[in-house]
């Protein structure tokens, strides 16, 4: 009985380790602009990603948001984006969102706000010498 414990908490701790640095490298990815790649590593871990901590799963939906986006998914990519907000402990106040013509996303009251609107409401602030 121990054998089979020791055997179950090896395994959850080795599939943890290989889903942090499966995420770490869609990161490094998707610093280098190589998004499709970054894409395919997330992919991987997309199966495993619920059963993780929500810190984790926050992580992967923001990068799996950020990869589509540069991909031009950009449907896909804001329900990714929203699904990362949503479980992240940490939420934003505000989130300012720029309407591409080609694409309209459906804006929150609650929580978007337009670029234009953002735009028409900022302040003229003279810079400083």
């Amino acid at each position: 009985m121990k054998k089979i414990l020791l055997i179950g908490l090896l395994s959850f701790s080795f599939l943890s380790f290989a889903q942090k640095k499966e995420l770490r490298k869609a990161a490094k990815l998707l610093d280098q602009s190589f998004y499709a790649e970054a894409l395919n590593a997330l992919n991987q871990i997309e199966s495993l990603i619920d059963g993780t901590d929500q810190k984790y799963q926050a992580q992967y939906y923001y990068l799996n948001g950020w990869a589509l986006k540069e991909d031009s998914k950009s449907y896909e990519s804001v329900a990714s984006l929203k699904k990362a907000i949503e479980i992240a402990n940490h939420k934003p106040r505000k989130c300012i969102i720029f309407q591409r013509e080609k694409f309209k996303a459906e804006l929150d009251d609650k929580i978007d706000i337009s670029w234009s609107d953002a735009l028409k409401e900022a302040k003229h602030t003279e810079c400083e010498k």
